[in-house]
């Protein structure tokens, strides 16, 4: 929902308080319905707060109709919403020393005197205060239970996880709920980032493509321009400034700014190229290393374009052959990658054109056709299998199927898929078993 919104429908709130007297007691109900001011200027308040439609639709009694992750969404958002209508939490802010032989210990939390909200929302953050007993007193003597020696070093700040990024874009005022998704899905689109282990790390064409846009156009890519661009549409939808006075504020340093960093195309691009100690086979001259439009490294002649020799940076190792002669000249087919993804060519190239798509020897499923299943790749890049004998064909999934039949259902193949609960599995495409991988044995 396109909403940062934090206003509540007058009947979810009276709903939510029918409940929390129900459930929890009169003693966790405030007076008065809570209700939350805006901290940002022009919110997206066309749409109420993300809400559940009624709040006795608890978690337990809707798990069994969601899948696990759609569970703990739903299940977040009404513990976030109850706990919004709900007393505060009172807790004392205590600190106790611990004296042990001739030396002394400190601790530093909080002790709960009334849990208020967090009957409903418990504390899920780590970095919240640690909560102490509240039976210690003075002198009280404490059982030893382990003691841990650590040392503790500066550390750089922590990679951005995708939730941890939107609220920072959030924070410095980038972007709006409704581009959020947007954002993310191009620093991974165009590679400028990996993910592991939920944490977004730069990729080299990515600090690569921040150094060279940020260093040629500093005015432009900062967050300080970005945040005031959107201060300023939104002044332009209230009424405050002239889009055309805004338009010619911008533009004029911007085309300024253009011309500039086109006037310098060429030293910009020679910059970004590496010198190595190679030379070329076909010219002799020194070989460099340059970027593609993928966002990868290539080897290729510095006497472009009178020579245009170009190979893998991976040169040295052995390139994957396939066990066929060439149709054309009778040379080795080998595994190469172009602009549109892998595909099978001659070792032979230039002087032998030919090329295939890479087959998987599934034979296509369609009943009246008698094509095959081979690799291709998507306008955007991604993998995907199709029939061969496209456009007269348009079979195509996702998953990369495997020439192994289903013993539940006799079906000729198996598909394998990906998922964030089970990895790597394989499952039939007709009859949906789950199959093992059976391992060819060589002979």
């Amino acid at each position: 929902m396109r909403t940062d919104s934090t206003r509540l429908a007058p009947a979810s709130v009276d709903s939510a308080r029918t409940y929390i007297s129900s459930q929890f007691g009169a003693q966790y109900l405030p007076d008065e319905p809570v209700v939350y001011g805006q901290q940002k200027k022009n919110v997206q308040d066309a749409h109420e707060a993300i809400r559940p439609t009624d709040p006795s639709r608890t978690p337990d009694r809707v798990q069994q109709h969601l899948e696990p992750a759609e569970f703990k969404l739903y299940d977040l958002i009404w513990r976030r919403f109850i706990a919004s209508q709900m007393k505060p939490s009172v807790q004392d802010r205590t600190t106790i020393n611990i004296k042990a032989g001739d030396s002394e210990f400190r601790t530093s939390g909080s002790v709960v005197k009334f849990d208020g909200f967090r009957k409903a929302y418990p504390a899920m953050d780590k970095k919240e205060d640690p909560i102490l007993p509240s039976d210690i007193s003075e002198n009280d003597v404490l059982k030893r239970d382990q003691f841990l020696p650590e040392q503790h070093f500066t550390k750089p700040p922590p990679y951005f996880t995708e939730s941890s990024l939107i609220k920072e874009l959030d924070k410095l005022g980038i972007g709006r709920p409704s581009t959020f998704a947007e954002t993310l899905s191009r620093l991974n689109k165009r590679q400028y980032v990996t993910k592991e282990k939920q944490k977004l790390i730069p990729t080299e064409a990515g600090l690569t493509v921040n150094q060279v846009l940020t260093q040629n156009l500093p005015d432009i890519f900062n967050v300080g321009f970005t945040a005031q661009m959107e201060e300023e549409l939104d002044q332009i939808e209230s009424g405050e400034q002239d889009y055309i006075d805004v338009l010619h504020d911008f533009y004029e340093p911007f085309r300024t700014s253009m011309e500039s960093v086109e006037e310098r195309r060429g030293e910009i691009k020679e910059s970004l190229m590496e010198k190595t100690d190679e030379k070329c086979e076909k010219c002799g001259e020194p070989m460099v290393i340059k970027w593609n439009r993928r966002g990868e490294k290539f080897l290729a002649c510095s006497g472009f374009p009178d020579c245009r020799n170009a190979k893998s940076l991976d040169g040295d190792a052995e390139p994957e052959t396939v066990e066929k002669p060439c149709p054309d000249c009778g040379g080795q087919l080998q595994i190469k990658r172009g602009r549109f993804g892998r595909y099978i060519g001659c070792e032979k190239y230039p002087d032998c054109r030919h090329s295939e798509s890479i087959g998987t020897g599934v034979a296509c499923p369609r009943d009246d056709c008698e094509g095959e299943l081979v690799e291709k790749t998507s306008r955007k890049g991604k993998v995907f299998f199709g029939c061969n004998r496209y456009p007269d064909c348009d079979e195509a999934t996702w998953n990369r199927p495997i020439l192994q039949p289903c013993e539940a259902c006799e079906n000729h193949y198996i598909e394998e898929r990906v998922n964030k609960t089970k990895g790597t599995f394989h499952i039939c495409p007709k009859c949906k078993t789950e199959a093992e991988l059976v391992e060819a044995v060589e002979e």
